[in-house]
């Protein structure tokens, strides 16, 4: 029996543990509403004024920054031998398509700087891209940093885990995860 036997509830009780709410539809939501009154209410009327470009660019520089650096967190404990060993890998990965499953920091920054000059340049160029994409950007970044806190005691779960593995019998680690998943409810 190995940790990775385990991992599913491992995630379940960091979860439970970390309180991880999934900011993904809410921020895709911000960003397509920021986006469209953005749209309405400043395009037709400023299209062609520097300022009004610039605040794309300063818009969308922002965000992919912030972006990128959430992500590095989450990317500091995929680094960790431990992941892997304990099975967590099929649990946490990046879900952005321009992206392997679990990326590097030299990936996420070559890929990363490619994506956001893409994103800079449509940003400049539409400015209520950017402008949609800092409204989403509170929610986006909240998520990553919370998918760090999980992955962070997931891994921590797993010790104690694999800990345990040496005296104590599968009821046992079964129970105590068992615990730590309905000590919440």
């Amino acid at each position: 029996m190995e940790v990775k036997d385990f991992s599913n509830k491992i995630v379940d009780a960091s979860s439970k543990n970390i309180g991880v709410k999934n900011y993904s539809f809410p921020a895709y939501l911000a960003f397509a509403v920021g986006w469209s009154l953005s749209h309405i209410k400043t395009y037709p009327k400023y299209f062609g004024n520097y300022a009004y470009h610039f605040s794309g660019f300063l818009s969308g520089l922002a965000r992919e920054i912030f972006d990128i650096r959430s992500t590095e967190k989450v990317i500091k404990y995929m680094k960790n031998p431990k992941f892997f060993e304990y099975g967590l890998d099929k649990n946490y990965f990046e879900t952005h398509k321009y992206f392997s499953r679990h990326p590097t920091q030299e990936e996420l920054r070559k890929k990363g700087l490619l994506k956001t000059i893409g994103f800079v340049g449509l940003s400049t160029i539409y400015p209520p891209v950017a402008h949609g994409g800092i409204l989403g950007l509170p929610l986006a970044y909240k998520h990553n940093s919370n998918i760090a806190k999980q992955v962070k005691n997931s891994i921590e779960i797993g010790d104690k885990v694999k800990e345990m593995l040496a005296n104590s019998s599968e009821e046992e680690i079964n129970l105590y995860l068992d615990v730590l998943i309905n000590k919440i409810e």
